[in-house]
């Protein structure tokens, strides 16, 4: 594996997502590559930073902290690629609203399809293996504070296949995973606060809605008609 390949694949190697064989290819990688292991060291410093203050109130000392950390940092080697920074640096930095932390709309709904994809390319589709969703959802609890129902919609095309946890805007969140014909439907549970419109993003469907104090987003390669219905079939549920 060379820097290019390491690089394309270290976010997904950070959040768990890679298979063990491309796992230990990053491994064997970063063993002898100094830019690389400084790139994955700030990819773990932005994820921490963004887990500590994701409800916090956005202090001036903490805003300082953080532009002293991602947008004017040190690099490990002269030959670290940095490029990268500068949508890290917008991710913390120009996301301060009103003296909180908030996700611009664009990055969440990239961040969606970016999960959907790398669930669909490797081995991380699902956690937990299961149509019924008194298994399901039950194996989220103690791992992530958002709770919601899985429901599973079969009779009506949407069959439950199972659920996992990912990580969308900073954010461990639960995902359930539904089937439509050959189609894959992850459904994101976010909270209120990641606030992400319904479109189209590279050929793939976003449609969310929001219940009580959480947000939905349904994601897919289908049809938006088809993540329409899911949207008003799984909010009939009781």
């Amino acid at each position: 594996m060379n820097c290019d390949e390491a690089k394309r694949v270290l976010g997904a190697y950070h959040d768990g997502e890679l298979g063990p064989l491309d796992a230990s290819k990053v491994e064997d990688h970063l063993q002898t590559c100094e830019a690389c292991r400084g790139q994955l060291d700030s990819i773990e410093a932005l994820s921490a930073a963004l887990q500590e203050i994701h409800a916090e109130p956005a202090s001036e000392g903490l805003r300082s902290r953080l532009e002293a950390k991602f947008v004017s940092p040190t690099p490990r080697s002269s030959n670290a690629n940095w490029l990268w920074l500068p949508a890290a640096a917008a991710l913390i930095v120009a996301a301060f609203v009103g003296g909180r932390l908030t996700v611009p709309r664009a990055d969440v709904m990239n961040d969606l399809v970016a999960s959907h994809v790398r669930s669909l390319m490797g081995t991380h589709l699902m956690d937990v293996i299961s149509t019924d969703r008194h298994t399901v959802k039950p194996w989220f609890a103690g791992k992530v504070d958002l709770t919601a129902n899985p429901y599973d919609l079969k009779s009506d095309g949407f069959p439950l296949a199972g659920g996992r946890l990912d990580y969308v805007g900073g954010r461990q969140v639960p995902v359930f995973v539904y089937m439509h014909g050959r189609h894959v439907l992850n459904l994101y549970v976010l909270p209120m606060d990641l606030k992400v419109g319904s479109g189209q993003v590279r050929g793939y469907s976003v449609e969310t809605w929001n219940q009580g104090d959480l947000e939905f987003a349904a994601v897919s390669d289908g049809a938006a008609d088809d993540l329409k219905l899911f949207e008003r079939l799984y909010r009939d549920q009781k």
